[in-house]
């Protein structure tokens, strides 16, 4: 069905084609995937996918922004359709979390792939951070997908939820920050691209000039940073109970599934405590009105923020990825559960020190500075 879209794309930039040809080959290919549903029935269940399609290039014959948002959303519920067709299977929803994880990770390798030589060297910097990103993002999927797969919880209960919004929310958390790279500019989620002012090379603005682009990608830092990361925690937790932190544990696996979300649980909340804060969505004055910004509670240097906060999803993957995949449950009375647990404890320990000291240390941001005296001498 996306070949009629390669033929108006070829169709759309020759000048040469009229516009009642393109509006004659539209209603032929309607025509087609109309009988195709309705006279041939042609794809069962997945006639839906079809009509859709036939739906949307009716719209595009009148109005092809329209078409566009309606496949946009039309593609939402065929995602759904999807979903619920996973849920039925056996082992379907944990493989679907694997088949998407590794679909994030090698959209990446195809991007850099595609344009990373076309960036200059300043890009190319934030690139190798932004491919990092996704690599540990199409991970996160398929370590919590084990975990709660591992509990018998993934197709069932508060896991349910996790099969629906995890793909594709990670995914658009990871498409708009490529898109900002692109476009070189920066958002006040990444207090690192901007926060430094005119003292470091390769500072971008701190917000976007379109504000569609700044309110898109706040909306899905919030819901992956917080709302899912949060939501996968509490999830983990159930399945696994929450008694399972204790030291005093007796199942391995759980004992570090539950340590390990905690440990990219509680870091994502930390670097709104120490980098970000909550900003403001947009520059646009409504969007300066509300919903209100908090400011860092105690700022600390934003690259060592960042640092510190990827050794933490680290250690908390490697946690996942040991509970969900590798380690017993404790009933062989052997060393893995006291291993497991000295290590653990180790990691806790050295990564509060390591928040100590970056707040100990503080950080005075240049960028405000900047802009104080940019207002004075106006």
């Amino acid at each position: 069905t996306i070949l009629p879209y390669f033929f108006m794309w070829f169709a759309a930039h020759t000048p040469s084609v009229s516009k009642n040809f393109l509006l004659f080959y539209r209603l032929a290919i309607n025509y087609v995937l109309l009988y195709l549903v309705f006279g041939m029935d042609f794809y069962g269940g997945l006639n839906v996918v079809l009509l859709l399609q036939a739906t949307s290039l009716i719209i595009g014959a009148f109005s092809s922004k329209t078409a566009a948002a309606f496949l946009g959303l039309s593609s939402l519920y065929v995602y759904k359709i999807e979903c619920d067709y996973v849920l039925t299977t056996e082992n379907g929803p944990f493989f679907w979390l694997v088949g998407w994880g590794i679909t994030t990770s090698l959209l990446s390798y195809g991007w850099l792939a595609l344009f990373f030589k076309g960036y200059d060297e300043l890009q190319q910097n934030r690139i190798k951070g932004t491919h990092w990103q996704d690599n540990i993002l199409g991970l996160f999927n398929i370590v919590v997908g084990g975990g709660l797969n591992r509990a018998g919880y993934l197709s069932t209960g508060l896991g349910v939820n996790v099969i629906y919004l995890l793909p594709p929310v990670t995914l658009w958390f990871s498409l708009e920050t490529k898109l900002l790279t692109h476009l070189w500019v920066g958002t006040p989620f990444h207090p690192s691209w901007w926060m430094y002012g005119s003292t470091k090379p390769g500072q971008v603005s701190r917000y976007a000039d379109n504000d569609w682009l700044n309110v898109t990608f706040s909306i899905g830092t919030i819901l992956i940073t917080v709302v899912l990361t949060s939501y996968a925690w509490v999830a983990m937790n159930v399945a696994v109970g929450f008694d399972a932190y204790r030291f005093e544990s007796e199942n391995t696996w759980k004992f570090a599934v539950a340590h390990g979300i905690f440990f990219i649980f509680h870091s994502g909340l930390w670097m709104i405590v120490a980098s970000s804060g909550v900003p403001f969505v947009g520059k646009g004055p409504a969007f300066q009105k509300f919903p209100p910004a908090i400011s860092a509670l105690s700022q600390c240097d934003p690259v060592n923020c960042v640092a510190l906060h990827k050794k933490d999803l680290v250690i908390g993957h490697i946690l996942l990825f040991a509970g969900a995949f590798y380690l017993g449950d404790g009933s062989d009375g052997g060393p893995q559960g006291l291993v497991t647990k000295g290590m653990t404890l180790v990691v806790w320990i050295f990564t509060i020190v390591s928040k100590v000291k970056l707040h100990y240390n503080g950080f005075e941001v240049p960028y405000f500075k900047e802009q104080e005296e940019k207002k004075k001498a106006n």
